[in-house]
């Protein structure tokens, strides 16, 4: 008769694959994050005042912001012509996939911030270039003007 020999236990192991894939999938969302987030920096400029300035209740997702000062035009950190501008406006237009109910997906919406100095005939061509658009809205940035 054989003798029983001493029960080896195996040792308990950690899977650390599932740990590490998440890890790597944080890694590439924070890294994405970052460059969206780096991207939407603006120059602060002085805009121009308005009693009826009121705040921007619906943070729209489907806007493209412009930034006009006396220099030109700027998209982020860019710097463009009016053809340009206009180009990648119709770019984000031609690019909006439908809601997912299946509906036309809503208005882009041209955010334009022009500095207080900057002159009339620069945003002109911006204004008629949305109302030829179809199916946008056109938004000028403005400061409160304080009462005194």
């Amino acid at each position: 008769m054989k003798t029983p020999r001493q029960l080896t236990r195996s040792e308990i192991e950690f899977n650390l694959t599932p740990m590490i894939d998440i890890v790597f999938l944080l890694i590439i969302f924070f890294l994405v994050a970052s460059h969206f987030v780096t991207r939407s920096r603006e120059e602060t400029i002085t805009l121009p005042e308005s009693q009826f300035a009121k705040a921007d209740s619906d943070a729209h997702a489907h806007a493209l912001v412009v930034t006009v000062k006396k220099e030109g035009y700027w998209m982020g950190e860019d710097r463009l012509t009016l053809d340009q501008v206009i180009a990648r406006f119709q770019l984000a237009q031609s690019q909006r996939a439908p809601s997912q109910d299946g509906s036309p997906a809503g208005p882009l919406e041209w955010k334009v911030r022009a500095a207080a100095d900057a002159p009339y005939r620069l945003l002109k061509p911006l204004i008629l270039a949305c109302a030829q658009t179809p199916e946008s809205t056109f938004k000028l940035a403005v400061d409160q003007a304080s009462e005194n």
